[in-house]
């Protein structure tokens, strides 16, 4: 069997540098009431199981230089999140979606490229407004008794920007 289970807890001070045997005893103790398998999976890991470390790390969407219309991001590079929402991969097609017909219309005439990437990069910045949703999902995934608070349970799974 192999088992990939995502726990998450909120860092400090003392856990910087902490050793795998550590990271296996903190997880231990905040598992001890979940369900088979993965309690029993947790309880039965050998004490030299190598749990790795993985700092998830949000930033808000600033607006960028475009140079002019010549470049632009698009996805994680314009709005990085975390996946407690699952709106990363919607948020890049989206992107990718709205900058293909910004192009087509700069190719048909209807636009300058600068225009169309100004009116894109605008959009972009906007739905990065998920990101601080999704950080808020992530903190209030931490711990059982916060999850209701989450965004996910007024929002669902939608973009914020439809409700």
């Amino acid at each position: 069997w192999l088992f990939y289970i995502l726990a998450a807890w909120e860092l400090d001070d003392s856990t910087d540098g902490e050793s795998s045997g550590s990271r296996i005893s903190k997880l231990r103790s905040r598992m001890y009431d979940w369900a088979d398998p993965f309690k029993t999976v947790i309880e039965k890991l050998p004490d030299d199981t190598l749990i790795r470390q993985d700092q998830l790390r949000i930033w808000h969407t600033k607006p960028w230089n475009n140079h002019q219309g010549c470049v632009t991001l698009v996805g994680d590079a314009a709005h990085s999140m975390t996946f407690h929402r699952g709106q990363g991969g919607n948020l890049a097609i989206r992107d990718a979606y709205e900058l293909f017909n910004k192009l087509v219309s700069v190719h048909n005439g209807e636009s300058d490229q600068k225009s169309a990437i100004d009116t894109y990069d605008r959009g972009a910045f906007l739905r990065g407004e998920e990101v601080e949703i999704s950080r808020q999902c992530t903190m209030a995934f931490l711990e059982y008794e916060t999850m209701e608070s989450s965004p996910v349970f007024h929002l669902g799974m939608n973009p914020a920007m439809e409700h």
